[in-house]
């Protein structure tokens, strides 16, 4: 069995990484202030998303959505402070690059790729709810996308969640996880990985063999998760994000992951769902 290499995250460098699940009260009269910083008992995930703009999140259509009216959810992991040794040999925090606490949101709207049924357009954007005195902040959050120009030497980051899960009383926090990939020696047969060409590419993310206690290939599902280059640049460049395996092989020897990438058609169309509520990318 092929093993992934994990590597615990750091979101500092990607702040736009967020969970997308739903709340699981019925009442959601109190939607309108769903951002609080505190613990939220009621609220599970199942998928993750980008934050694309302050009010805009970015993830995979296939994921599931709440039967409550109200009832999606977006969180925006805490960005606290990091440690870094002084010279003497003594630990001390600093402040991470971007320190953010945690963001509960409420989704205001959901829309589906007209065609997200089929292989190519597996993409949903969420609206969220507009809260007072946080749009700066967000501001400062979301991730710019990019066209993909890479080729096989290109290294890529794919970034997600371990414990994504309910909140409950004992059990942790999702906290976010990150492991290395190249692109796939035989990503341009789509035969084989069951792709779309010019929507869509795939990945092959660093393994290990058996007897190595890293976690199953398989056991990282996070659709929706951003697939970014870094490129020595300061900021990130996301360039699409991981919507499902290839078809190649049965899932837990199956390490590659079929990416949309981030096209002039699918900017397109997530212009023209924003342009809806006065909203610019």
């Amino acid at each position: 069995m092929l093993k992934t290499i994990f590597h615990q995250g750091d979101p500092s460098r990607l702040p736009a990484l967020c969970a997308v699940g739903e709340c699981l009260d019925p009442d959601t009269s109190h939607c309108e202030k769903c951002h609080a910083t505190e613990t939220h008992p009621h609220t599970r995930w199942w998928a993750t998303g980008i934050l694309i703009h302050p009010r805009v999140v970015l993830t995979a259509a296939h994921s599931p959505r709440s039967d409550t009216i109200l009832g999606d959810r977006v969180l925006l992991p805490k960005l606290g402070s990091e440690t870094e040794e002084t010279p003497k040999g003594k630990a001390r925090k600093r402040a991470a690059t971007n320190s953010f606490p945690e963001r509960l949101l409420c989704v205001q709207r959901i829309h589906d790729h007209p065609k997200s049924k089929q292989h190519g357009f597996d993409a949903r954007v969420l609206i969220l709810m507009p809260v007072d005195g946080l749009e700066k902040e967000l501001a400062k959050r979301r991730c710019a996308l990019t066209e993909f120009n890479g080729d096989s030497t290109t290294r890529f980051h794919i970034d997600g969640f371990e414990n994504l899960h309910s909140f409950t009383e004992g059990r942790p926090k999702p906290t976010t996880r990150s492991r290395l990939a190249s692109m796939a020696k035989d990503a341009h047969r789509p035969e084989t990985h069951g792709h779309v060409l010019g929507h869509e590419f795939v990945i092959t993310p660093e393994v290990l063999r058996d007897g190595d206690p890293s976690e199953p290939s398989a056991a990282f599902g996070d659709s929706g998760a951003p697939v970014w280059i870094d490129d020595d640049h300061p900021a990130a460049r996301v360039v699409g994000m991981y919507v499902r395996r290839s078809i190649n092989r049965p899932a837990m020897s199956n390490p590659d992951l079929v990416v949309l990438a981030w096209t002039m058609l699918l900017k397109g169309w997530v212009e023209d769902v924003m342009d809806r509520y006065g909203l610019k990318l």
